[in-house]
Formats: structure tokens, C-alpha cells, sequence
């Protein structure tokens, strides 16, 4: 069944969502992502086919777009989809955290992907040092990075294998490209499908598919409406969605939170992600009975 969100969007905006799509079209071309899912993954595929069979854990160091997508899809998939080796991630230099991970692992049967789109993220390469000071092996570690960052600096003196990101493509929009796609490629995830469907959702969205009335609407919604509805809260009724409320807040927040370029007004939505139906008998009351100031996705 095709999912169908309806706004209230009156006919003189007809205009608004032709000018806001042939924006969009118009970014197409110039921006990285769009062109993500029809990448060639050869060189992903081949370095799958030739990883130690040994290997039981595949362990993400990295933060933001650098690891909430892959564990997004990789919780979301789970449950329907055995993976062939645990993952999991090292976001945090929460000592308590990190001992914790530890204690779950064998490092001698793990292998660890270090992430970071800059080189420099201060919590990615903190983290990197301590596991690096457990094991200084170069085989058990493969890198993520921009070419000729300090991370793709260390990782030729180190010898070990380092791929980059593809240029124009920003890391929290980076999760179907290499960042994403090697980690879930390792735990067994059919990466050729992945980039299949989200094709097939970017053009039903560029050519008339059921998906670009509604994106197009809500788009104009909270445009027009966004000081009145400052807050958005997602609903997922499911626990393997929890990952994806985070990468949305995660995704909402670090894009549209940011102050406007020659403006004097702060004018950011607030992005909530709940999971129903448990915080539905704490938030929903909150949305239903108390400040209209907030929508619900």
C-alpha cells in the first residue's frame, strides 16, 4: 500500500512547489549524493570477497554521519536478516561505554573501521589511540576518510587499507557510500539491493512517482508553518527503528539547525524521535493536550 501524507497546501502554492522542485533539480547536478545510489561498488565487492573469514565482529569508529546510518539499517535488518558478523559501534569516549563494547568483543577476532570524513574528529581518533594502544597491528584496522586528510596520512605510514569518500557528498549524507556500505557490506548486507531501492525512491521522487506530491507538500508545510510548529516529532512504531529516529534527529538537526545565511533570526526546528507505542502514554498527551506548537511525521 502506497503511503500517502496529505497538507493542507491551497492552489496558489502550485507555483511554490514548481519553483522548490526545479531547485531541487537544479542541486541534483551539482550535488554529490544524489548520485550514490548507481555508484560502481566493484572495489567494495572485491575487498569483501577477500576478508578474513576469521573475523567475528566488525567494529565502527566513528560519530554522527560516520556511524547513526549503518546502524540504522543494520538494526532495522536484524531481525529479518541474519548477519554473518556482529556489529558495532564506538560513538562515544564514555569510558563507562567503551569498557562496555569491550567486554562484548574479542579483539583478536574483531576488526575495526575507522571513520571520520575530516580526519580529525576529536572522539573518532581518541577512541582510535586507545584500541591502537591494545593492538597496533595494521591488519586490523581499515580506514575512512577525504583523500590526503591526516587520518589517509596515517593509514599509508601504517600500511593499512584506506578508502575514500566520493567528492561533493557531505558526511551525514555519506551512509550509501562507503561509510555505510562497508560496514553492512562485511556483516553480510546485499549492498547491490540497498542502492537498488534507494533508486527506485529517488526516481519515483524526480519522475511523477507517488513520493513527490507528498515530499514536495510537506516541504511547503513546514516552510510556511515553521515558526508556528517549531517542534517535529517522528513516530516509529517499531524497536528496530530506534537507530533511525536518532539519525533523523541526528540529520534534522545538523542541517536545518544551523543559522541562516544573511539573517538575524534563529529560526531551527526542533526535531523529537519517539517510538510508539511506549511514548505514547507519556509524549502523545504532551502533543495532543498541551502547546499546539508542535507536527508529528
Amino acid at each position: 500500500m502506497k503511503n500517502k501524507i496529505y497538507f493542507n497546501v491551497c492552489e496558489r502554492q502550485t507555483n511554490e512547489k514548481k519553483k522548490l522542485f526545479s531547485a531541487i533539480e537544479k542541486e541534483r547536478s551539482s550535488i554529490g549524493y544524489y548520485n550514490l545510489p548507481e555508484q560502481n561498488i566493484d572495489t567494495l565487492l572485491e575487498y569483501a570477497d577477500t576478508f578474513d573469514e576469521s573475523i567475528e565482529n566488525i567494529v565502527v569508529l566513528g560519530i554522527g554521519g560516520s556511524s547513526l546510518g549503518a546502524r540504522a539499517i543494520y538494526a532495522f535488518l536484524k531481525p529479518v536478516q541474519q548477519p554473518t558478523r556482529k556489529l558495532f559501534f564506538f560513538e562515544s569516549t564514555d569510558p563507562l561505554n567503551i569498557m562496555d563494547i569491550l567486554s562484548q568483543i574479542d579483539i583478536e577476532k574483531s576488526h575495526f573501521l575507522i571513520i571520520s570524513k575530516s580526519g580529525t574528529t576529536v572522539e573518532t581518533i581518541s577512541i582510535f589511540k586507545y584500541l591502537y594502544a591494545k593492538q597496533s597491528e595494521s591488519s586490523f584496522y581499515t580506514f575512512v576518510t577525504d583523500k590526503d586528510s591526516s587520518l589517509d596520512a596515517f593509514a599509508q605510514e601504517l600500511g593499512s587499507k584506506c578508502f575514500y569518500l566520493p567528492d561533493n557528498v557531505g558526511g551525514r549524507f555519506s551512509v550509501l557510500s562507503v561509510v555505510g556500505l562497508l560496514p553492512l557490506l562485511l556483516c553480510g548486507v546485499d549492498i547491490k539491493r540497498l542502492l537498488k531501492g534507494a533508486n527506485a525512491v529517488k526516481e519515483s521522487f524526480f519522475n511523477d512517482g507517488y513520493l513527490k506530491e507528498s515530499l514536495l507538500n510537506k516541504a511547503i508545510f513546514y516552510s510556511k508553518y515553521h515558526t508556528t510548529y517549531n517542534i517535529n516529532c517522528v513516530f516509529a512504531y517499531s524497536e528496530t527503528l530506534r537507530y533511525f529516529s536518532e539519525w533523523y534527529v541526528q540529520l534534522w538537526g545538523e542541517s536545518l539547525g544551523k543559522k541562516q545565511r544573511n539573517s538575524a533570526f534563529h529560526v531551527g526546528v526542533t526535531p523529537i524521535g519517539l517510538i510508539g507505542p511506549k511514548d505514547q502514554h507519556s509524549f502523545l498527551q504532551l502533543i495532543v493536550e498541551g502547546t499546539r506548537d508542535k507536527s508529528v511525521t
